[in-house]
């Protein structure tokens, strides 16, 4: 699955925090809904977009950028201010100099799952290069 390296480096970041320890990370990959009532927080990361160009005609240099999606997922019995504080410091331990974007969603509601749901977008630079 395309950028599977750079989901796992998040992941790893994430699951090393010590702010974070009361949440379990897990990849989202394949995304697929399932009711089931959550009983601890759970955060989801996914693949969200590529986007290369080429930067010369002749060789194969890309630059561009990468999106990856970190839903964050809190059961009811927590409260809506615990999604956004455990998205606050999500954020915070993700930061670092690749980060070109960040949107972050509303809060909502997830009645199957029971809990609320919260999305950050992160968007990090990319150079790749492949050799001919």
């Amino acid at each position: 699955m395309y950028l599977d390296n750079e989901t796992d480096e998040l992941l790893n970041i994430l699951k090393s925090s010590e702010k974070l320890n009361n949440i379990n990370f897990i990849k989202a990959c394949p995304y697929a809904k399932k009711p089931t009532k959550l009983l601890k927080k759970v955060c989801t990361l996914a693949p969200a977009e590529l986007d290369l160009e080429s930067v010369s005609v002749d060789n194969e240099n890309f630059y561009g950028k990468y999106a990856v999606d970190v839903d964050l997922f809190v059961p009811y019995e927590f409260g809506s201010p615990a999604a956004f504080d455990d998205m606050e410091n999500i954020v915070r331990c993700i930061m670092n100099e690749r980060v070109c974007a960040i949107k972050l969603s509303s809060i909502s509601r997830e009645p199957s799952a029971e809990c609320y749901k919260i999305r950050a977008t992160f968007t990090f630079s990319l150079a790749y290069s492949k050799e001919a």
